[in-house]
């Protein structure tokens, strides 16, 4: 089955890297590989080259300084292209880490779980790409744009539902709205 390959993937990569412990997330990307390749000792090789490539080990490590990394780069780049949205998470006490370390920790590919069926959606498959291509710049350009998608429907909203509002983006239709594919492409 998909989690007991996933699980040997993970298992195999714990051994491979003792730097790096089990983080949430991490069962996302060796999941999209086991999907697209369908077999475990490429997907561990794709999995083990990623994390070594983008430098990875440190979003994984105790405490992920990686990710506070992106959270503060996420919060600056809010502010130089996206203003008025910058100021209004700020007033209402909201910044990067409060809606998208799940972005960061699993390049989007936890949107998986809310699919209905085995089939990676195209806008992940295309997100994924310039992941690969650019690393996390990839998944900054692609956290940009949601926020640009949504952002007059963001700037109405209050504390709680401006967080759970970006924090199920996934179950919305962004990710297989044929229209959003068309622009974000």
């Amino acid at each position: 089955t998909m989690q007991l390959a996933v699980e040997n993937i993970l298992r195999g990569y714990a051994i491979y890297n003792h730097e790096v412990q089990y983080c949430q997330g991490m069962n996302f990307l060796a999941g999209v590989f086991y999907l697209i390749y369908q077999d475990e000792a490429v997907a561990f090789s794709m999995f083990s080259n990623l994390i070594s490539l983008l430098k990875l080990s440190d979003m994984y490590k105790q405490d992920v300084p990686l990710l506070k990394t992106f959270f503060h780069q996420m919060n600056r780049l809010i502010a130089i292209y996206l203003p008025k949205l910058h100021t209004h998470l700020y007033e209402e006490g909201i910044n990067a880490a409060y809606f998208s370390s799940a972005w960061f920790l699993t390049a989007f590919t936890y949107i998986l779980q809310y699919t209905k069926d085995i089939k990676i959606p195209d806008l992940l498959l295309v997100i994924f790409d310039s992941f690969l291509y650019s690393g996390y710049k990839g998944i900054m350009q692609t956290s940009l744009y949601i926020l640009s998608h949504f952002e007059d429907k963001l700037l109405g909203m209050r504390y709680e539902e401006l967080v759970q509002f970006l924090n199920d983006v996934p179950r919305t239709d962004f990710f297989t709205n044929p229209t959003v594919i068309k622009e974000y492409n």
